[in-house]
């Protein structure tokens, strides 16, 4: 039995071979799953910009490594898009929760060199958090592709 979704967001398979919506006849090791439509259409204006072999799906990002005390903190981002020189992260965010903003404040605090490579999209442009270093904004899905393009040209 699969896992219920989070804020009801449907999720959505994407076949890569015939590059679209998965139909019947689709094999299902050919398709990408996506957790909403949004981290979707995200994916699509990725692969306008780069092409698909440099972008990684939910890649795990290490904020802190284990100690005694505590153990391994992590966040899984939506896309990772490996490039010579450097990684971007990008995360698709419908809505924005009190974990997330506590992730965001623990890179912030333990790896603020992220947020340089760091590009949050939701439907509007709106301040996330910013009680660190860093005030974070997210971009507007229909501005996302001239903000992913400018980062592109950076770290190539």
């Amino acid at each position: 039995m699969s896992k219920p979704l989070k804020y009801g967001n449907k999720k959505v398979r994407y076949d890569f071979v015939n590059q679209c919506l998965e139909n019947p006849a689709t094999n299902p090791k050919d398709c990408i799953i996506f957790d909403s439509i949004l981290e979707y259409n995200v994916y699509l204006q990725i692969i306008r910009v780069v092409k698909p072999e440099f972008v990684t799906i939910h890649h795990p990002l290490l904020i802190w490594t284990a100690s005694k005390r505590y153990h391994d903190f992590t966040w899984c981002c939506d896309f990772a898009i490996r490039l010579p020189k450097g990684v971007i992260f990008v995360e698709a965010k419908g809505m924005v929760t009190d974990e997330f903003k506590h992730r965001l404040r623990a890179l912030d605090k333990f790896t603020p060199e992220v947020f340089d490579r760091l590009l949050i999209v939701n439907q509007l442009k709106k301040k996330i958090c910013g009680n660190g270093k860093h005030a974070v904004y997210s971009v507007p899905l229909n501005q996302m592709h001239e903000s992913l393009y400018l980062l592109v040209k950076k770290y190539e």
